[in-house]
């Protein structure tokens, strides 16, 4: 078989695109925002029958699993091919190194150094250093494996000499972000040494980047962490660390625990809860929270009780609730002091695991937590200026949510938690363009369906049902329509019951189906007749105007017999009931 029919018979597209979105049932399809631009009505429609998806609004566009993946990924077809075919488990023909494309070479090349640095931590005497700091935080061996964790030699350029050697270039280990060309001489040194290796993978498995950590903490050894640098398959705003192994697990538990390290992360993971996620040196972007929303809303924020760790929880707070995800927070358990306990879930899981079990199932809403904060504090004081900064304070978090009727819930907490008119609370609150404004967002009008104009609403009606054509059979003749395209359609129609077209013929029977679904079978066919009707209306109009034109050059021309001929016709079209309009 065809490797893309394999692939393509291997793979449900609503399997596949539920990873990317939340699908809803909308009859016999299914319905989403779509992804590739804002709305907020849904759009984008899948037709699991015919395995394609089409965007009926802002994209106007549509295609089957390949070109999904080539419109999200920004890839070109081959990659899409190679990204498909390891999810179905179709193997393709490899190809040698320096004839495939830059960005396969790029993944060769991790893939290939992902394998030696695992191999290295099991088998080189060199590694007993990342073997005893793996033993010493707990990692079992089959995570170790799942994972992928390795060691990279401390020698300047051990990992580049190895890919060399399997006829990978130089410039494709550099451009992978695993070796730094030297600024004086020729060759590079290895951009990681004397590391533990953690392969970072993207949504779909693949080894995009590493994260490596220091081992000996020594003048001149470099951060503590260490990541790959931004390359041509790694984009930092767009990789989550450990989704790729969470995803089915966060839709399975209806929520996402978000952790700072890999540490944390895995001692989360070997916990239990493998619907977690970590962020890997960077704060929390929009673009990030957007692919984990894709398999839950609700995030649960557990990070270092340390100054940076709090500050990295606001900030990524502040940006899941901006994207309309509903955010919870982890309290990791405080001493008889009131100070935290533990500094992190890795520390709090290895000392009392029942405890952090607990401090999940006790996660609290952002709000409240913020509320309790801020605002509970408040709740007898007299002080007008105390209760203002408060105020302040709390909606400066709730302005972040674009959701007015949690805005409305909340107004009412604080008025009457604080003794204050909603009112002033609202106008404190300012409207949606201040708050927008206050965001650095343009605020943008409600999306719109961007429907096929007349001609092809018409003819995705007999399309989907073809009992329809003998309804305006004698209303609307094919050579009405203006597109070749939709003229031998109509005509094809009209004889065969059917177009050739199949792909058009999909779209279009997608579009009846999304945009007619309410309406019974006699609805359906007064909605095509009064569309019909307007379209020959239009077509007879506009040839009233030609033939005025045509009469008149006729006149001048002294073509005493074409000026008949015209003014027959304009004199039936006028008897009809259709006007002259100047």
């Amino acid at each position: 078989m065809d490797p893309i029919e394999e692939i393509k018979s291997r793979i449900d597209i609503v399997d596949l695109l539920r990873e990317y979105m939340q699908l809803g049932q909308a009859g016999s399809n299914y319905k989403a925002r779509c992804p590739f631009h804002q709305e907020k009505t849904p759009s984008f429609i899948v037709s699991q029958p015919k395995q394609i998806w089409y965007c009926f609004g802002g994209c106007n566009d549509g295609g089957d699993i390949f070109k999904f993946i080539m419109k999200h990924e920004g890839v070109d077809f081959a990659e899409s091919l190679r990204i498909l075919a390891q999810r179905a488990g179709v193997e393709l023909q490899r190809q040698d190194p320096q004839a495939s494309s830059r960005k396969t070479r790029i993944s060769d090349v991790l893939d290939h150094a992902a394998h030696a640095f695992a191999a290295s931590l099991k088998k080189s005497p060199r590694a007993e250093i990342a073997r005893d700091y793996v033993r010493e935080r707990g990692l079992t061996a089959d995570l170790v494996d799942e994972f992928l964790v390795g060691y990279a030699p401390a020698d300047g350029d051990v990992i580049a000499q190895y890919l060399l050697s399997k006829k990978f270039a130089l410039q494709d280990v550099i451009d992978a972000g695993l070796a730094v060309k030297r600024e004086r001489g020729y060759g590079s040194y290895d951009r990681f040494r004397g590391r533990l290796m953690i392969p970072i993978r993207d949504v779909h498995g693949h080894i995009v980047g590493f994260g490596g950590r220091i081992l000996e903490e020594k003048e001149g050894s470099g951060p503590k962490y260490l990541n790959s640098p931004q390359t041509l398959v790694y984009d930092k705003s767009r990789v989550v660390f450990g989704l790729d192994r969470a995803k089915q697990e966060i839709r399975k538990q209806g929520y996402c625990i978000l952790v700072e390290g890999y540490m944390d992360f895995f001692s989360v993971y070997q916990a239990g809860m493998q619907n977690v996620v970590a962020s890997s040196g960077t704060a929390l972007t929009a673009e990030q929270v957007r692919l984990i929303k894709r398999f839950a809303d609700t995030l649960l924020f557990a990070f270092d009780t340390d100054a940076a760790g709090g500050n990295a929880t606001v900030r990524g707070i502040e940006v899941a609730l901006s994207e309309g995800a509903h955010v919870k927070v982890i309290e990791l358990p405080r001493s008889q002091d009131g100070r935290p306990a533990y500094k992190d879930p890795d520390e709090c899981i290895r000392k009392d695991p029942a405890a952090w079990q607990r401090a999940v199932q006790d996660a609290k809403g952002f709000l409240d937590f913020h509320f309790e904060r801020v605002l509970a504090p408040c709740s007898r004081s007299t002080d007008p200026h105390e209760k203002r900064k408060a105020v302040l304070a709390f909606f400066s978090v709730l302005r972040l949510v674009p959701d007015r009727i949690t805005q409305d819930h909340w107004i009412k907490i604080v008025a009457h938690t604080l003794d204050l008119s909603e009112s002033v609370l609202w106008e404190e609150m300012g409207g949606r363009q201040e708050r927008a404004t206050q965001r650095g967002e343009e605020v943008r009008p409600r999306s719109r369906i961007a429907a096929p104009d007349r001609e092809e609403v018409i003819l995705s009606l007999l399309i989907s049902d073809p009992t329809l054509i003998d309804s305006i059979r004698d209303i609307l003749d094919p050579t009405m329509f203006l597109q070749e395209s939709h003229r031998a359609a109509c005509a094809t129609l009209y004889e065969h019951g059917n177009v050739h077209d199949q792909s058009f013929a999909d779209r279009l029977t997608m579009y009846a189906e999304y945009a007619y679904a309410a309406l019974d079978e006699r609805e359906r066919k007064r909605t095509l007749v009064l569309l019909a009707a307007q379209m020959r209306e239009r077509v007879m109009r506009t040839r009233i105007q030609e033939l005025r034109a045509l009469m008149k050059s006729a006149e001048q021309s002294g073509d005493s017999v074409a000026v008949d001929r015209y003014a027959r016709e304009f004199s039936n079209l006028v008897s009809s009931g259709y006007t002259i309009q100047d």
